[in-house]
């Protein structure tokens, strides 16, 4: 390819995206703000700070804010076993690989001896 082609191409891309069109998206007006406002108060009943539940209503599609609003308790707390911030399973899974990487090195030094 010569400079001179590459060059016009780089330049026709470049400039290309000045004529694009952006549409900003709207939320209709169909119930979703109410539906929001439900999921986002059965969030906080369920112990989730208010700033949280409302940035997480305002994340749902509006579709899926009307599905939960619909049967609030379709909204439920998930993976609440943890301890000290990290759920049980990893920790279990955790200290599970450290003993078997310290069985594996005591095993290392006795072969070895």
């Amino acid at each position: 390819m010569t400079r001179g082609i590459g060059a016009l191409l780089t330049t026709s891309l470049m400039v290309s995206s000045a004529w694009a069109d952006v549409i900003p998206s709207r939320r209709p007006e169909d119930g979703s703000r109410e539906a929001r406002r439900q999921v986002s108060e059965r969030l906080q009943a369920i112990g989730i700070k208010q700033d949280q539940a409302v940035a997480q209503a305002n994340d749902l599609l509006d579709r899926e804010a009307r599905y939960f609003a619909e049967g609030p308790d379709r909204i439920q707390v998930v993976g609440d076993e943890q301890v000290s911030g990290f759920p049980t399973a990893a920790m279990v899974e955790g200290f599970l690989m450290l003993g078997l990487l310290a069985g594996g090195i005591v095993w290392r030094a006795n072969v070895s001896n």
